[in-house]
C-alpha cells in the first residue's frame, strides 16, 4: 500500500515539474497541480517587429513595430474593443537636402532608423507604444495586468527599469514577457497575415510604404484576428501534449 502511495506521489511530482517547466516558456499559463490552464488572452498586447524594403539607389529596410490585442465583442455581438493598438515605424524625420523625382528639397521626408539598437526601442515602447494602450485599452480593465508579449528578436529585457517604470505610470499594470523560444506559430501577428502583400510590393520612397502599412492594419477584419488568437489555443495543447504536460481549458 505505501508503495502504491509513493508510487502516486511521484507521478503527481513529474507531472507538477513538467508543468513548472512549461510554464517558464509560456508564463501566461496558469499552473494548477495537474491541469494548467489556457488564458483567454483578453489582458495581452502582442507586439512584432517586421522589416520593408524600400528600393531605390540605396536599398534601406523600414523597420516597423504593430501591437495588437483581442477584440471584445457585447452579449449582442458588437465590437466593443477593436485591439488595433497601432501601427509604429521606426523612423527619423529629415529636410530633404535635394531634389528628386519624389520630393523637392526643403520637405520634410522620412528616414529608416539603422541600425536599431536598445534605445530606439525603449524610446518607441515609452513614447508610443504605452501611451497607445493606455489610450485605448477598455477602461474596466485598466487596473488589471497587461501583458505586452514580443514576438520578435527581444530588444529589451522584461526587467528593463525604465520600461517598468513607464509600464507602471496612470495606474496601469503593464509587463513586457517573451515569445517562448523555438515557437514561430506562436507568433499571432505573422500567423494573422498582416502586410504579406507589403513584402513583394516596390516601394521607393517610406511614406508610401507606411501609408499603406496603416490602411492594411485600420482594414483586417477583428473576426479573423480574434479566430486566430483562438487558434493559438490549440498550439499550445500540442506543444503541452509534446512535452507531457495535460491541460485544461481556456479561462
Amino acid at each position: 500500500m505505501q508503495d502504491g502511495l509513493n508510487d502516486k506521489e511521484e507521478e503527481i511530482q513529474r507531472i507538477r515539474e513538467r508543468n513548472c517547466a512549461y510554464q517558464r516558456c509560456f508564463p501566461y499559463v496558469h499552473s494548477l497541480p495537474h491541469d494548467p490552464m489556457l488564458p483567454g488572452f483578453f489582458d495581452h498586447v502582442f507586439i512584432d517587429k517586421r522589416g520593408y524594403r524600400i528600393t531605390r539607389k540605396n536599398t534601406q529596410d523600414v523597420l516597423i513595430l504593430t501591437a495588437i490585442a483581442r477584440s471584445r465583442f457585447d452579449s449582442d455581438g458588437r465590437c466593443t474593443f477593436d485591439g488595433k493598438i497601432g501601427c509604429f515605424p521606426l523612423v527619423t524625420y529629415e529636410v530633404a537636402k535635394r531634389s528628386n523625382a519624389n520630393r523637392p528639397a526643403g520637405m520634410i521626408e522620412m528616414k529608416p532608423i539603422n541600425p536599431v539598437k536598445e534605445e530606439v526601442i525603449r524610446d518607441l515602447m515609452i513614447q508610443k507604444v504605452l501611451p497607445a494602450i493606455r489610450a485605448k485599452w477598455p477602461l474596466e480593465d485598466a487596473s488589471k495586468p497587461i501583458f505586452i508579449q514580443d514576438n520578435g528578436r527581444p530588444h529589451l529585457a522584461p526587467n528593463d527599469k525604465l520600461l517598468w517604470d513607464a509600464a507602471k505610470q496612470d495606474g496601469f499594470d503593464m509587463r513586457l514577457v517573451c515569445q517562448p523560444v523555438n515557437s514561430p506559430n506562436c507568433n499571432i501577428i505573422h500567423g494573422l497575415g498582416l502586410f504579406n502583400s507589403m513584402q513583394s510590393s516596390q516601394y521607393k520612397i517610406v511614406e508610401d510604404l507606411v501609408a499603406d502599412i496603416h490602411q492594411d492594419f485600420e482594414g483586417y477584419s477583428v473576426d479573423h484576428a480574434n479566430e486566430y488568437l483562438l487558434r493559438l489555443h490549440g498550439c499550445m495543447k500540442r506543444k503541452m501534449k509534446d512535452k507531457g504536460v495535460s491541460f485544461a481549458t481556456e479561462m
